[in-house]
């Protein structure tokens, strides 16, 4: 099919590749994505092709949550505070004062 405009740098099979590489290792960033398609293909690509191209299939940059991961007493609490909760009505969360707490690390 003849389509005006630059041909794309990368095979739609290589923007499955890159989709793939991102969805297994969450924590690799686009540059290493980058030296790994360069790596497997020969072929150079650059970064902001790999973020449209990640774009493009559904994955987005962020920030991982920063906090200290519970332990089993704490969770055991938390699933008991909560089933103790379940049945409550709008007027008994209507008097309750949420407030907004920074989480610390120690």
């Amino acid at each position: 099919r003849h389509v005006s405009g630059r041909p794309r740098v990368a095979t739609p099979a290589e923007d499955r590749f890159l989709a793939l590489s991102a969805r297994r290792r969450r924590s690799t960033i686009v540059p290493q994505l980058v030296a790994d398609h360069f790596v497997a293909s020969g072929r150079r690509i650059s970064t902001t092709t790999v973020r449209r191209r990640l774009h493009n299939a559904g994955l987005y940059a962020r920030r991982p949550v920063e906090c200290v991961p519970l332990n089993g007493r704490q969770r055991r609490a938390r699933l008991c505070w909560a089933r103790e909760h379940v049945s409550w009505t709008r007027q008994q969360w209507a008097s309750v004062l949420f407030t907004d707490e920074s989480r610390f690390t120690l």
